[in-house]
């Protein structure tokens, strides 16, 4: 059976009609290259490039100078223009090249190339986006190694009184939570039993390690269920920020005292390095419908890390295993905090579009971040975004989301 040519498009652009020779319409990703020195790569998808329209056509007849004069207009506008294209249909673009040729030889015809660009490419996904890093394991490890247990009855009793105001902190962000069906409750047993064994747990490290494990998993259970809506996870994270924050701020001159409060910063890391991670994990079950309010999570999210990895301090003169422990450690962290950007880039949009920025002069990570946004903490957003490996030249082409959420 012949092909019906009735099924395609007259070709025009911004209204103004045009005949189609030839065409060249393209795609693809933009895939980066890993190279490991002791060999093989590793292939990265990172997002999609432009679909281009590369497009030989004429015209002519008696008005060919008028369509001429009106095709030269329509391509100089620099916004956006309607393309009805032969081949394949209806598209939002913008012109890249454009030239008009004609010839004595053949008066009364024009020929034009011209290259138009997608206004946008959306990446189409055919999986579910899931943030699957871990790091739990790392921090069991290293609260083993770390939390020190035998350092005199006086230090280990206000060791005691922090944790027991740390776990009834925990407590304040599900005690307004309405819980008619009562699946909070385990949440708040496990937390009572920590809080009346924690005497006789802190003798063994072991078991205060049991208890904070368990805990993860009971907050993994609840997380997954209706109960934690926009508001509760606002609060969820806010209040896990503002621990961590006030904990890592107590220092003190008595000897004593600072080894009291840097094993209470490390039970206190370890729970909410854990807890954090849940609260991630449990925004696949969250849609927001207002910038604002992921922004406010995904500043608590960024800056508990921040918190955590600063806490990581490597000591060369320690024994080789507690130095690749806690190398482990921060890896695990720099890989959450990179999927967690991948994550919410994808996921979220819908509230804040990743958009082509064109970057003419050279400049540097930390200068283009607080041009753009006025916020150095977004430096490793736009790191990661675009796999840039030298953050001191910095130029071409770059993806960055809009300046901040605008949906109120």
């Amino acid at each position: 059976m012949a092909f019906d040519i009735t099924k395609l498009n007259k070709s025009s652009f911004r209204g103004i009609p045009f005949y189609t020779d030839d065409e060249d319409f393209s795609g693809g990703q933009r895939l980066i290259d890993h190279k490991f020195i002791n060999g093989g790569t590793e292939t990265e998808s990172n997002g999609v490039n432009n679909n281009i329209f590369k497009i030989k056509a004429y015209i002519g007849g008696d008005n060919y100078l008028d369509q001429k004069e009106a095709l030269r207009l329509a391509f100089e506008d620099i916004t956006s223009g309607t393309l009805i294209d032969k081949f394949n249909g209806t598209h939002e673009v913008y012109v890249g090249t454009w030239s008009i040729k004609e010839n004595r030889k053949r008066f009364g015809i024009a020929n034009i190339d011209v290259t138009f660009k997608k206004a946008k490419n959306q990446v189409i996904e055919d999986i579910d986006i899931v943030f699957k890093a871990d790091a739990r394991e790392q921090i069991a490890i290293n609260f083993l190694e770390d939390f020190d247990n035998e350092l005199g009855d006086e230090i280990r009793d206000n060791i005691i009184k922090d944790i027991i105001d740390f776990w009834n902190g925990i407590l304040d962000i599900i005690k307004f939570i309405e819980d008619v069906k009562g699946e909070l409750e385990d949440i708040k047993a496990s937390i009572g039993k920590i809080i009346s064994s924690i005497k006789t747990a802190i003798l063994s490290v072991e078991t205060l390690l049991e208890d904070i494990l368990n805990i993860f998993l009971t907050f993994d259970e609840v997380l997954n269920t209706d109960l934690f809506g926009v508001d509760e996870q606002k609060s969820f994270t806010n209040t896990l920020r503002a621990i961590i924050e006030e904990r890592a701020s107590e220092t003190s001159q008595n000897e004593a005292e600072a080894s009291a409060i840097r094993q209470s910063q490390t039970y206190t890391n370890t729970v909410i390095a854990g807890l954090t991670q849940t609260a991630i994990s449990n925004l696949e079950n969250i849609d927001f419908n207002v910038g604002d309010d992921f922004g406010s999570i995904k500043d608590d999210v960024l800056t508990i890390y921040e918190i955590l990895e600063k806490d990581i301090i490597i000591d060369a003169d320690s024994p080789i295993d507690d130095i690749i422990n806690k190398q482990n450690l921060l890896d695990k962290y720099h890989e959450i905090v990179k999927e967690f950007i991948q994550f919410y880039t994808q996921k979220y949009s819908g509230l804040q579009e990743l958009k082509d920025n064109s970057i003419i002069a050279t400049t540097d990570i930390l200068n283009l971040t607080m041009e753009k946004y006025n916020d150095i903490s977004r430096v490793s957003e736009v790191l990661i975004n675009n796999d840039i490996v030298d953050p001191l030249f910095v130029s071409g082409n770059l993806k960055l989301l809009d300046r901040w959420w605008n949906l109120n």
